[in-house]
C-alpha cells in the first residue's frame, strides 16, 4: 500500500514537472511576470499592461492525490491512461494506442505500474490481448470525449494527434483506400524521404496504431479496423 502511495506522489511530481515545462516555453509569448509553484498549485502572475482587467493570476490546482491508497484520486499518467481506454469504450483498445494518447511510453515502468493498478483496482480487465473499461473504469475516469463515430471528424482528430509528418503519410495511405499502396509512393506525396528517420518511424507508428498494415512487402494498405 505505502509502495502505492509514492508512485502516486511520483506521477503527481511528474505532472507538476510537465506543467513546468509547459509554462517556461511560453513565458517568453506571454509576458508572465512570476510563476509560483508548489506541490498543490501552480500560479501564474500576468504583466497587468497586458491582461488588464484581471484582478489576479490564472492558477492550475494538481490533482489532489491521498496517500491513503483506497481514498485517492487518480492524476497524472495513469488518468490518462485510463481516460484513453474510455475515449474508445466500448471498443477494446490496444496497449498501444493507450500509450500513445495518454503519452506515457510503452516501456517506461510508469506505463506498466499503472496498468497493474488500474487492473488491481477494477477500472480495466484485459480482453484478448486488449484492454476495455469496467463500470468502476468508467466513473474514475470522469468526462472524457468519446471518439466520435463520424468518420471525418474521427480522421480529423487521429490526423491532429499524430502531427503534421505522420499525419501526411497516413492521408496517402488512407486516400487509396480500398487499394494499397507502395512505401514510395508514401515517401514522394508525403514529402517525406524514405531513408529518414521521420518516416522509419512513422510507418512503424501507424503499425503498431493498427491504422495501417503490410499487404506485401513494401505496400500498405489503411486497417479495416479503422475503416469500420
Amino acid at each position: 500500500m505505502r509502495k502505492e502511495a509514492q508512485s502516486k506522489i511520483d506521477e503527481r511530481d511528474k505532472e507538476i514537472i510537465r506543467l513546468r515545462g509547459i509554462i517556461v516555453k511560453i513565458m517568453a509569448l506571454a509576458n508572465i511576470e512570476a510563476v509560483n509553484l508548489s506541490d498543490s498549485k501552480l500560479t501564474l502572475t500576468i504583466n497587468p499592461n497586458i491582461a488588464s482587467g484581471l484582478n489576479k493570476g490564472f492558477e492550475y490546482k494538481a490533482p489532489i492525490i491521498s496517500n491513503n491508497s483506497e481514498g485517492g484520486k487518480l492524476s497524472g499518467a495513469w488518468l490518462r491512461m485510463l481516460q484513453a481506454v474510455k475515449m474508445f469504450h466500448p471498443v477494446p483498445v490496444s496497449v498501444e494506442k493507450i500509450s500513445f494518447w495518454s503519452d506515457t511510453g510503452i516501456n517506461k515502468s510508469t506505463f506498466k505500474n499503472g496498468l497493474s493498478f488500474l487492473k488491481s483496482k477494477g477500472y480495466i480487465q484485459k480482453s484478448d490481448g486488449n484492454v476495455v473499461l469496467t463500470d468502476e473504469g468508467d466513473r474514475a475516469a470522469g468526462n472524457v470525449e468519446a471518439m466520435p463515430k463520424d468518420f471525418n471528424r474521427m480522421v480529423e482528430i487521429w490526423l491532429n494527434r499524430l502531427g503534421p509528418s505522420w499525419a501526411e503519410m497516413f492521408k496517402v495511405v488512407l486516400g487509396a483506400y480500398p487499394s494499397d499502396v507502395h512505401e514510395s509512393s508514401i515517401s514522394e506525396l508525403s514529402g517525406i524521404e524514405r531513408n529518414k528517420s521521420t518516416f522509419k518511424n512513422g510507418m512503424s507508428r501507424l503499425r503498431t496504431l493498427n491504422l495501417i498494415y503490410e499487404t506485401v512487402k513494401g505496400r500498405y494498405r489503411v486497417c479495416e479496423e479503422f475503416m469500420n
